[in-house]
């Protein structure tokens, strides 16, 4: 018996109870990404946005570089350069204007490219 009378009125509470359409409700953010796995130069996203992180999955030839551009192009203001020697993984949470570009490079002979995941919107 007390157990029903406590879910009656759980009802009644839940039912009564005034619902706020108003509340800002944020939903988490969903990432897109660009998987690099060549020594070359990526444009992921032509527009703003935000780099949220750079994954090394696997290391490249020593030296191995990504150098990431706040641009459409290989050029212009320059949000970071990694040493992308090692496995890990990197978070910056910038902003960034006019688009996302990522090269990849390597001075070694021969080279390879690391394995990269770059999380972005």
């Amino acid at each position: 018996m007390k157990n029903i009378l406590v879910s009656a009125l759980l009802v009644f509470v839940l039912l009564a109870w005034p619902v706020r359409a108003d509340l800002n409700v944020s939903l988490p953010q969903t990432w897109q990404y660009s998987h690099i796995s060549t020594l070359t130069t990526t444009n992921p996203k032509s527009t703003a946005g935000t780099l949220h992180s750079i994954v090394v999955n696997a290391s490249g030839s020593t030296p191995c570089f990504v150098t990431v551009y706040d641009s459409t192009t290989a050029s212009g203001s320059q949000i970071a350069s990694v040493d992308c020697g090692g496995k890990g993984q990197l978070t910056y949470d910038v902003s960034f204007t006019t688009g996302l570009t990522i090269v990849t490079s390597s001075t070694a002979t021969p080279s390879s490219a690391a394995d990269l995941t770059v999380t972005y919107q």
